[in-house]
């Protein structure tokens, strides 16, 4: 499977301007992905432009879809995994200076575009991170796990969100307590074997 590509999330396009004879969007859900120019008038088997991180340009083919043409860029690529470029600050704390994530707001991989205030916040929350090239749903903190847990009791059990929160909350190093109804964070297990005599 090529990490790239999200199963979960489809990939989105806001339309930006339609202005000098091109078609500018935002993209969300395309990995590295985040804006792109279509001419108004391409052609099946033309080039248009792809701008990701620090502002790299990359050429995709027009197959008459531009879903269809990301997809197929996409899943031509390796999977797309990006390091923090961490840098020390006052007061000791390193920064990544592609997206400004910082201490509990650093994200697994980075994005490699400045994050907003708001997915900082909610990084620092632990219900968002970027993995595999993608901004994903998480429960990495006490309060993430609780949030979605006390969701999941809302839902009908076989519901599509239902499945997605308990997916999510296996994958948390947290669990609810069965009796006293509290997050604990779950011990780590070392198995030692020993020799029997």
């Amino acid at each position: 499977m090529n990490a790239s590509i999200s199963k979960d999330e489809p990939i989105c396009l806001t339309l930006v301007e339609d202005a000098h004879g091109f078609d500018d969007y935002d993209v969300t859900g395309a990995a590295e992905i985040h804006r792109i120019a279509v001419p108004q008038n391409i052609k099946p088997g033309e080039i248009f432009n792809a701008y990701g991180p620090g502002s790299t340009k990359n050429g995709i083919v027009w197959n008459g879809n531009i879903e269809l043409s990301l997809k197929a860029y996409l899943a031509s690529r390796p999977p797309y995994i990006r390091k923090h470029k961490l840098t020390e600050r006052r007061h000791m704390t390193a920064i990544c200076s592609a997206c400004g994530g910082a201490g509990a707001a650093l994200t697994k991989e980075c994005p490699g575009y400045l994050m907003t205030l708001d997915q900082r916040d909610a990084i620092s929350l632990g219900v968002l991170d970027y993995v595999d090239g993608d901004w994903t749903e998480a429960a990495q903190s006490k309060y993430a796990f609780k949030r979605l847990h006390d969701e999941a009791l809302n839902l009908n059990e076989d519901s599509d969100r239902a499945k997605q929160i308990q997916s999510i909350l296996s994958a948390s190093p947290y669990r609810m307590h069965p009796n006293l109804g509290c997050v604990l964070k779950q011990p780590i297990v070392s198995h030692i074997t020993t020799p029997d005599h």
